[in-house]
Parts: C-alpha cells; sequence; structure tokens
C-alpha cells in the first residue's frame, strides 16, 4: 500500500471527542489538636466565636506542648483567658504543609461538638500556618468571617477567592525566613480582586513579628469586629 493511502487509513480509525466524569472520591483525616473553652462555657447557653490557631514548622511532631510556645496557648499557659473558642491543630512531623481537607474536617468535628457562632468563625497563623492561613481560607473563603496570616504568603492566583474575606497580613521587611515579597504578593493580587486587605510591615521585623500581636489585644478585636452577613 501507498504509503499515502495507509497514513489515510490510519488517520480514519482515530477519533477525538469530548467527555465528563463524576466520582465521589472519600478521604478520612484525623490528628490531634489543643481546645480551649472560654470562662462559663459550660453553664452557658451561648454560642461562641472560634480561632484556629495555625502553628510554624517548628511546632510540629507529637507532644501537644509545643502549641504553647507561640500563639494564644502560650498566653493561655500564662493564665490569660480569652472571650472565644480556640483551637490549634499539630501537624505531623511526616508533613510539611498544612492540608485543607484536614484543617476542614477539623473545623466540621468542633463545630458538632461545641456551641460555635458559625458568623464568628476565623483563622490565624504563623510563618507555614501564615501560609496555611492563606490557603485555607481561599480553600473555603464562606466559612470565615476574617482571616489574619502573619509572616506567611501562598498562591496569588487563587487570592481572588478572598475577595469577601477581611484580611490582616503581617510581615516584618527584613524576615530571613520568609521573604516580604511572598505576601505582598498575596494582598497584590487580593487588592487587584477587590478585596478588603490591611498589610502590617513590621519596620525592622525579623522573623518573629508575631509574638506583640498574639500577647496584645489589637489582633483579637479586629478578628472579632468582622461576622458573616449571609447565614
Amino acid at each position: 500500500m501507498h504509503w499515502l493511502g495507509l497514513l489515510l487509513s490510519v488517520v480514519a480509525f482515530q477519533t477525538v471527542s469530548p467527555g465528563k466524569f463524576q466520582r465521589k472520591i472519600t478521604k478520612t483525616v484525623g490528628g490531634n489538636y489543643l481546645l480551649y473553652l472560654p470562662e462559663g462555657y459550660e453553664t452557658s447557653k451561648e454560642r461562641y466565636p472560634l480561632v484556629l490557631f495555625l502553628h510554624g514548622f517548628g511546632e510540629r511532631g507529637d507532644n501537644l506542648e509545643q502549641l504553647k510556645v507561640h500563639g494564644p496557648f502560650k498566653e493561655i499557659a500564662k493564665g490569660r483567658k480569652f472571650p472565644f473558642i480556640i483551637v490549634a491543630p499539630q501537624m505531623p512531623l511526616t508533613e510539611t504543609t498544612w492540608d485543607v481537607d484536614k484543617l476542614t474536617g477539623l473545623l466540621d468535628e468542633i463545630e458538632s461538638k461545641y456551641r460555635v457562632d458559625k458568623k464568628r468563625e476565623y483563622v490565624t497563623g504563623i510563618s507555614m500556618g501564615g501560609f496555611g492561613t492563606w490557603a485555607l481560607a481561599a480553600y473555603t473563603p464562606k466559612r470565615f468571617a476574617a482571616a489574619a496570616p502573619i509572616c506567611g504568603g501562598g498562591n496569588f492566583l487563587a487570592a481572588y477567592q478572598l475577595k469577601d474575606v477581611p484580611v490582616w497580613a503581617i510581615h516584618g521587611d527584613k524576615d530571613p525566613s520568609v521573604p516580604i515579597a511572598l505576601d505582598e504578593s498575596m494582598v497584590d493580587a487580593l487588592k487587584r480582586a477587590g478585596g478588603d486587605v490591611k498589610f502590617t510591615v513590621v519596620k525592622g521585623g525579623l522573623h518573629d513579628v508575631w509574638t506583640p500581636y498574639y500577647e496584645g489585644t489589637e489582633l483579637y478585636d479586629w478578628l472579632l469586629r468582622h461576622r458573616l452577613r449571609d447565614r
């Protein structure tokens, strides 16, 4: 057979067609966490705001005491009382990035067990947890009333998902561990999307710029000023 005829016969048997599929995939998630319930929770019937705190790379492991090194649980260990529920999961050493499905499962679990005000759920985190804050808020933007990533970053292409979520990003301009450009790209993308974003650049700040914010009241007050309006 002439080579042209052979080619035409092969092409005749080749077909290209569009397709579509739908398949349900289940995923079991789990992990350890610390939980704080505000004073009076047991005797009250009211629903409380919830703050999810995501730790940094150094607090991974299987010792929950490590979650008291930074953030709200450091303050609780010193005797401080908060007017909201706080939950802090711990990432195992085998993982290096926050799993948004696992975090979503944790929040669903907490909602089912405790009296959470679903109109006032917040997420904040440091370093690796700052990345997790950006990622989780973009993954489930309708869940969070506000988000506060500190010295983090993320996928700026997903920033438009956060256009309806108030965000306060904080970063030191001398951070040697996580370049401030990573947060800047998220903030700039969110601004272009028309989002409500506040960006605090700590002049001369190194990696740990979070301690004064978790020790103070401004960050918590800012979170609690926001609430969802659509549910």
